[in-house]
């Protein structure tokens, strides 16, 4: 018989709401395929976006130097966007969130998971928990 048994020592939880229109993953794509600048016109969409997101978060909590789980609540206005084309835009929150300070790093050394659910609601935003 083993004596088996967990102990969390101190668990930590970060919550940031955004109200946002991020550009889902097809928005994107359309913008980077415009003859000659596209790949410009998209990299400032996500470098926009980015900015954005670390601006909101900036001095808001100590950086969090512990693997995280992540978890997305994307509030939709429209449902006709497929999930996976909304999720794509973890990819600016991620990066605005170590550009802002909160995160070390977005690598598998700082993230355990990542978890996305989908909401019906009358503004589009993102509700993202970090748990440490």
């Amino acid at each position: 018989m083993y004596n088996i048994f967990e102990r969390v020592i101190s668990v930590g939880e970060f919550n940031l709401y955004l109200e946002h229109d991020f550009m889902d993953l097809n928005k994107y794509i359309n913008k980077e395929r415009i003859p000659k600048r596209g790949r410009f016109i998209a990299n400032n969409i996500k470098q926009e976006a980015t900015q954005y997101v670390a601006m909101m978060v900036k001095n808001k909590h100590e950086m969090i130097d512990k693997k995280c789980d992540v978890e997305f609540t994307w509030h939709e206005t429209n449902q006709k966007v497929d999930p996976d084309n909304v999720a794509f835009c973890c990819k600016y929150v991620l990066d605005g969130l170590v550009s802002g300070g909160i995160l070390k790093n977005d690598s598998h050394k700082y993230i355990k998971s990542i978890h996305h659910y989908f909401q019906k609601a009358d503004v589009k935003a993102v509700t993202i928990k970090l748990t440490y």
